[in-house]
Formats: C-alpha cells, sequence, structure tokens
C-alpha cells in the first residue's frame, strides 16, 4: 500500500520479522529519552486517537445498517460509541492541542493516501463509505417521488440503445454531453436467438444454457470498463430478449430506479453507415484538447458470439420500437451521421479566430426587417447548433424538446466556448410573405427568447427565395387548377404531400449542410395497425429529411419538458 514500508512485508514462519525489529528499535528510542513526562503526552494522544477512531468507526457501521456488523459487547450500542469518540477527541485537545491539530493532519492525510492508494491498486478492504453512500441513496431514492416531479426541475434521463460501442465512442461522448446533469443509462439487448417465445412462460430463455449468465455477466463487466476508460457518467443494464422489440420494451419497464428512471429514448438511425475503422476518433475519447484513443472501445471483447443481438433489424421492428417508446410516454431522439463529428478540427478551426458571444440581433420593435442582417457580424469563428421549427410539430412539445436538448447541449464546456444556437424556420410564398416573416420571427423571437428564455440566433426563410426554381415549377403546376386562386392560398398545401416533404427537406440541406449539429422534429408516426411498407415508408422520409447534413438529432417529444416559470 506504502511503496517505502514494502520491504517490511518479509516474514519468517508467518511472522513479521522485520517490522517486529523496527518496532522494537523505535520503542528503544523513545524510551532513551529518559523522562517520562516527555513521552506519557505523546503515548496519551495516540492512545486516545486509536480509541477515538474505533469508536467513530462502530458507530459509522451501526447508522450505515449493514447486518453484518455484530459486535460482541452485549452493552454496546451507538450512543456509547458516538460519546466516546468525542470524549477521547476533547481530551485530546484538552492535553495538547496543537500537537493533536498536528497529529489529526498526518492522521487525515495517511487515512486519504491509503483510500487513493486502495483504489490506485484494485486493493478491496470493504470501505465504510460505499455502506455510507448505499445508505443516503437509498434514502433519498424513496423520497424522489417520480409522480409527483414538477416540470419546472425536468431533466433529460436517458436511456441509450446501443450493443456494440466500436466506432461509436464519440456517440457515446456526445449523449453524455447531452444529458448534461440527468441520468445516463446505456441499455444493450442481448438477443437470445429463440425468436417466437415471447409468449413462452420461461420467457425464452435458453435454460439448458448453464453458462447463459455467467456470459451476461462478462458482458456488463466490458461495459464497466468501457465506461472507466472513457469516463462516461452513465449505467448499464442489459436484457435477454428474443427480440429486440420485446428486449427494449422490457428496458423501458424496468430500467432505472425509484424516482430515477429513463424518460427518453436515444437510438441510433435505422443500419446506419458501418464505422470506419480507419478513423481513430471514432473509437476516442475527447479531453478538452486532443482525442484519446479508448482501449476498451478499441478492443471491444467478442467473448459471448451467443449473445449477439442481430444486426439485420427490420423496418417494422424499428418503428414498431419508435412507437413503443410513444406510448409508454417516453420521448424519443434519434442520432445520424455522428461519424462526422469531428471536435478537433473544431477546435483547430476556432483557434484561427476569436470567438465572441452568440447574442440576439434583432429585436421586436426594429423598424426594418431585414430576414438576412440576422445573423450578419454576429457570431465569428463560432459553429453553430441549428434547431428547426418544423410544420408537422404543430403540439409545440416536439421543438421545445429539442430547444432543451440544444440547450443542454450549449452548456457542456466545449460546446459554450465553439458553437452558438441558431433557430431556423421559414414561411410560404404569397402576397404578404415579408409580413408573414416578420410574424414568424416575432413570434420565434417570443417563444424562445422571452418565454424559454433561451440565448439563440433566430432566422426565418421565404421559401420561395431559397428554392426558387423548385418553388416555381410547383407553383406552375398547382396554378393549372381551375379552383386555384393566385396568392390566395397556402402553395404547399396545394402539393402532392411527397412534393411538399421534399422541397422542406431541400431547404433543411440548404441551411444546414454545414452545421456542427442539426436538430429538429420528426413526422408523424404511421397510426393504427402498420405493414413492412409502412415502416419502410416511414423510414425514408427520414432519410429523406436527414441525408446531406452533417450529425442530426430528431426527436419527438410525448410530454412537457420546459418550464415557462423562472
Amino acid at each position: 500500500m506504502i511503496p517505502i514500508l514494502r520491504v517490511f512485508k518479509f516474514t519468517w514462519r508467518d511472522e513479521p520479522v522485520l517490522g517486529t525489529l523496527v518496532s522494537i528499535v523505535v520503542a528503544q528510542c523513545v524510551l532513551m529519552i529518559g523522562s517520562l513526562d516527555a513521552i506519557a503526552p505523546l503515548l496519551t494522544l495516540f492512545f486516545l486517537l486509536t480509541y477515538a477512531t474505533t469508536n467513530f468507526a462502530t458507530f459509522v457501521h451501526t447508522i450505515a445498517g449493514h447486518p453484518n456488523f455484530r459486535p460482541r459487547f452485549r452493552f454496546f450500542s451507538w450512543h456509547t460509541a458516538l460519546l466516546g469518540g468525542i470524549i477521547c477527541v476533547g481530551l485530546m485537545f484538552y492535553l495538547q492541542w496543537q500537537v493533536t491539530i498536528l497529529v489529526l493532519c498526518i492522521f487525515i492525510g495517511v487515512v486519504g493516501y491509503i483510500g487513493w492508494r486502495g483504489e490506485a491498486t484494485d486493493e478491496d478492504w470493504g470501505r465504510i463509505g460505499q455502506s455510507l453512500i448505499f445508505h443516503q441513496v437509498r434514502k433519498y431514492l424513496l423520497r424522489l417521488d417520480s409522480q409527483g416531479e414538477h416540470i419546472k426541475f425536468w431533466r433529460a434521463q436517458i436511456l441509450f440503445l446501443m450493443h456494440n460501442p466500436t466506432g461509436k465512442c464519440n456517440v457515446l461522448e456526445f449523449v453524455n454531453n447531452l444529458k448534461k446533469g440527468g441520468l445516463f443509462i446505456i441499455g444493450d439487448v442481448v438477443s437470445t436467438g429463440i425468436p417466437g417465445m415471447e409468449g413462452n412462460g420461461a420467457g425464452g430463455l435458453p435454460l439448458g444454457d448453464s453458462n447463459l449468465f455467467a456470459k451476461v455477466h462478462e458482458r456488463r463487466q466490458d461495459w464497466h470498463r468501457l465506461i472507466a476508460d472513457t469516463n462516461i457518467k452513465a449505467f448499464v443494464e442489459l436484457v435477454l430478449a428474443p427480440s429486440l422489440r420485446l428486449g427494449v420494451a422490457n428496458l423501458m419497464l424496468a430500467g432505472g430506479l425509484g424516482g430515477m428512471r429513463p424518460n427518453t429514448v436515444v437510438l441510433n438511425f435505422f443500419q446506419g453507415a458501418p464505422p470506419d475503422s480507419q478513423l481513430p476518433r471514432l473509437n476516442s475519447v475527447w479531453d478538452g484538447k486532443k482525442y484519446r484513443p479508448s482501449q476498451a472501445c478499441t478492443e471491444w471483447p467478442s467473448t459471448t458470439p451467443q449473445l449477439s443481438a442481430k444486426n439485420d433489424v427490420e423496418p417494422l421492428d424499428y418503428v414498431q420500437v419508435l412507437r413503443d417508446c410513444v406510448a409508454n410516454s417516453r420521448n424519443i431522439a434519434l442520432l445520424r451521421h455522428f461519424e462526422q463529428l469531428d471536435k478537433e478540427a473544431i477546435s483547430q478551426r476556432l483557434s484561427a479566430s476569436k470567438p465572441t458571444d452568440a447574442r440576439i440581433l434583432l429585436s421586436q420593435d426594429q423598424g426594418e426587417f431585414d430576414p438576412a442582417a440576422s445573423v450578419a457580424g454576429l457570431v465569428k469563428g463560432r459553429v453553430r447548433i441549428d434547431i428547426w421549427d418544423m410544420p408537422w410539430a404543430s403540439d409545440t412539445q416536439s421543438f421545445e424538446l429539442a430547444m432543451q436538448l440544444a440547450w443542454m447541449l450549449y452548456r457542456e464546456d466545449f460546446w459554450h466556448r465553439n458553437a452558438y444556437l441558431r433557430v431556423l424556420s421559414f414561411v410560404e410564398n404569397d402576397d404578404e410573405a415579408l409580413l408573414n416573416t416578420r410574424k414568424k420571427y416575432a413570434s420565434l423571437y417570443h417563444r424562445v427568447v422571452r418565454v424559454l428564455r433561451i440565448p439563440a440566433t433566430i432566422q426565418v426563410f421565404i421559401l420561395a427565395d431559397e428554392l426558387e426554381e423548385d418553388f416555381h415549377e410547383a407553383h406552375c403546376k398547382a396554378s393549372q387548377a381551375p379552383d386555384f386562386q393566385v396568392g390566395s392560398s397556402q402553395l404547399l398545401d396545394t402539393m402532392d404531400p411527397w412534393q411538399r416533404y421534399e422541397m422542406i427537406c431541400k431547404l433543411i440541406k440548404a441551411q444546414s449542410a454545414d452545421t456542427a449539429v442539426t436538430m429538429l422534429p420528426i413526422p408523424p408516426m404511421p397510426q393504427g395497425v402498420i405493414c413492412t411498407n409502412d415502416a419502410a415508408d416511414y423510414i425514408s422520409q427520414l432519410r429523406a429529411i436527414s441525408d446531406g447534413l452533417g450529425p442530426t438529432v430528431m426527436v419527438q417529444a410525448v410530454q412537457k419538458v420546459v418550464s415557462e416559470d423562472l
């Protein structure tokens, strides 16, 4: 434990010979002082310190309440233990308070060093601190009522579904930044390889494999090593299930403890591109200045081949998982293109210029409105975090969730130094396009800056100006209808739904292609009974809205996440 004392580990016939000899030498040196009055205070102080430590230790064991503490002394109680410890320390200060302060400082230093050294060397002596932490956590978890949580204190409690972290270490780090003070659970659905047994009384588990749970335990230890190596603040939950859908349902229902249960499910996008093993940053964590390779992520073991989950998730299963999350009152966040996120490149880009604070340039009471001026000369050198206000997010909750997640990400040190928030929306082309643009801007300004109190720049586009050729073609086609009156209706409402959707997607790509992170509400999910074609069509919509973008977070909220009160 203490390197300089390792030489005294030598024993002969189970006796510490060198340690005994040193003790004799120290005792003789003390006796050679020749004055009992000089020796007695020193011996008394260490005697009192020993008994004070014993009394306080037994007191802490008692209040911790663990069942293995059973003292032999029949008259023992925590009252006498606490009183004895206080009396011993009081006598130490009464005899020689100057020396007592010195002795206590040395004592605290030695105890602290042993505790630190024990963690560094994986020595397991049974730390009383773990018992105390358990006692306090249990007490406060019982007091933490998830049913009575006020929206004012909402925070992201994330369940992130991941099976293999190889090539996705940067995604783990991003979600860790995203939760910012909330709960982070990594959920691993382990397939038992027995489909069609959801209704089996045994739960579909291969009970004949006696090593199954040992393999699951090994996999949990692999996750714990990864968390320790990457310094990610997360818990791990593993479930055995014959299908992805059933496994995710079990994680949502059983994940967490007490009032600390996930309220937001984060998933990687459906069958995303396989990670490029040639990019070291995908298996590295950001240490504040550069990427540090994660050995646990690079060398993720394949020690449990029987526990591998399916890589070929069907579109219907994926969409059903999303619908199950909504049905279970869980918010959704889909991640795509995060292999493009490069913090090192962002830092190098920003080091060449001095970034300034992001501020709102336009105010509601300005006489002249210029949509292009809302960010002109506003931010120098910073990257953007874009949040889109989409027409299908009519309930405002999904937009508010995107704003809340963007704000939580912005609070993280790296993004706070290097990025700013930008809210984007659009209006259609009609006779009052400029007036509608100003109204939309004023509405977003009031909603984001005044009500939500989130500092962000705001941009509102006129769709026809941004996509002039596409809009003109659609306008000519729609104007051929006999009941169409130019300027009297919203042109997008007269289009084919897919054509309308594609035009909105083009606008998003035109404005957010070079954005560091883009957040936007996802289109409404198909309702009722769906088939494989319905699921494939919905995934095609998600692809269309995120193709050509950088790192993208697509969200849907099922609960209010923002408080409008201070």
